[in-house]
């Protein structure tokens, strides 16, 4: 699970996310703080998804953070969002958006619990997950974080916005796990997150990053029919 911290003051990103990392790893639970200098940044990371638990600070150059948690909210109405600020000013606009928790600076690291505690409460409960087994562990991944999953050998790699994770596990069972119309096995070895594909390029998918994901031939104009279909219907429940 990939947790974004975005704030153009580098250092106290840094220790944002540093303090989140401490406490999963105190809480012995799967999570990635990953570091954004500012709302392009982090737009770009995201592509045309979202990350399931994002703290932003409001005062940013260019796009504020209640203007990058619109954006978030209107990908996602489930993401968890959490201000950063040294300020109370904009916390009507915060609730606007549905923030899960303001957090004032200087803060300190049980006020983070909290507002940590709050997001994966709505986001343990809100978002569907692939629960995978590593090193006799289970691993939750959730799956608006998934890319692709590929099968190489006797393992699946499961391909995140931020991670790559090996699971001993048959893609058919994967693909059994993954009731969701966003999943599509495309390949023999692939299955890709229709949420992340940019368009198709002769026998491929194409990843937001660029990246191509193969289609099998014999299956190419039912695929494209049915990624075609698949943003009409996502796109008509947006309106």
């Amino acid at each position: 699970m990939i947790i974004a911290v975005c704030d153009d003051q580098i250092t106290e990103g840094r220790a944002l996310a540093g303090c989140l990392a401490s406490i999963l790893q105190d809480r012995k639970l799967s999570g990635n703080p990953i570091c954004f200098s500012g709302s392009g940044e982090m737009l770009k990371a995201m592509g045309n998804g979202t990350f399931p638990i994002n703290f932003l600070d409001i005062y940013m150059d260019g796009i504020n953070g209640v203007e990058l948690a619109r954006i978030i909210r209107e990908r996602n109405p489930r993401a968890a969002i959490v201000f950063t600020t040294g300020s109370r000013d904009h916390m009507a606009e915060g609730f606007e958006v549905g923030a899960a928790h303001y957090l004032i600076k200087p803060f300190y690291r049980a006020d983070v619990e909290l507002a940590l505690d709050r997001c994966l409460m709505l986001s343990n409960s809100a978002e569907p997950y692939l629960e995978l087994r590593i090193q006799r562990e289970t691993r939750r991944v959730m799956y608006s974080q998934i890319l692709y999953i590929e099968s190489q050998n006797r393992c699946c790699i499961v391909h995140t916005l931020g991670d790559e994770i090996r699971s001993y596990i048959r893609l058919d069972q994967l693909q059994e796990q993954l009731k969701d119309p966003r999943f599509l096995r495309c390949h023999r070895s692939y299955i890709v997150n229709l949420d992340c594909i940019q368009g198709i390029c002769g026998n491929d998918f194409l990843l937001i990053s660029g990246m191509p994901i193969p289609i099998r031939r014999e299956k190419r104009a039912e695929f494209k029919a049915f990624f075609e279909n698949y943003y009409f219907e996502k796109t008509r429940s947006q309106l």
